[in-house]
């Protein structure tokens, strides 16, 4: 890849990108996330770049509004939405009116248009090798709100007790809902596109060399 390239691809991360500890993010990780994330495709040669780099795609295999599964060789990841409640939580509004939600619990909320939100993520599982399980802090998920319910209904079989379970043997497709594994597979890319009306926004996890390194959000336009 050319230097002018490169060049190009930090400049965009800086600038419309917003992380909780940037510093950690270096130039690898900035192409890879520049060859899948939504404002990437401002870059003529995002498709190109995803091939070079041999990006693999995580699959979705699953997607109800209580979880979201996705799966690819011994890599796992769950990720748990629910209905969010204001009790217990502390709500700051723009003026005494109340007509727009700016912050929960003191913290930056996304993709909630002003409004009290309906939905939230509680929290992601990984598990890497069927006992390497990978952390993420409480931060990792403060003011993300507002997921999108799935679209896909889960399809059922009739197991040999004469019960059923959930058929998680064929692969789904969502705009909403994206995972991704570097080649060398040291890093994994967790992505959810998320909002109400035009309050849009893309937040992407980052997990490095076995540890959750940050998050990065995107205003969608």
């Amino acid at each position: 890849m050319s230097k002018i390239t490169i060049i190009l691809l930090a400049t965009l991360f800086v600038n419309v990108c917003f992380g909780q500890t940037s510093n950690k993010i270096d130039s690898t990780i900035q192409r890879e996330v520049a060859s899948f994330r939504i404002k990437g495709t401002l870059l003529t040669n995002k498709d190109s770049l995803f091939k070079v780099l041999k990006m693999k795609v995580i699959p979705l295999y699953s997607c109800t509004n209580s979880r979201i599964y996705f799966n690819l060789g011994h890599t796992y990841i769950s990720l748990y939405p629910s209905n969010f409640d204001t009790v217990g939580h502390k709500l700051l509004f723009e003026d005494d009116k109340k007509q727009k939600l700016v912050s929960i619990d003191n913290i930056k909320i996304w993709g909630t248009n002003g409004e009290i939100p309906k939905r939230k993520l509680d929290s992601i599982g990984l598990v890497r090798f069927s006992h390497s399980c990978i952390r993420f802090p409480k931060l990792a998920f403060e003011g993300i709100y507002e997921p999108y319910d799935c679209t896909n209904k889960p399809v059922y079989k009739r197991s040999r007790d004469g019960g059923y379970y959930e058929d998680m043997s064929i692969a789904l497709n969502s705009p909403f809902y994206r995972a991704f594994q570097s080649n060398d597979g040291r890093r994994i890319y967790i992505c959810l596109l998320n909002g109400k009306d035009k309050d849009k926004y893309e937040v992407i996890w980052i997990i490095s060399n076995g540890r959750y390194l940050t998050r990065l959000i995107d205003i969608v336009d």
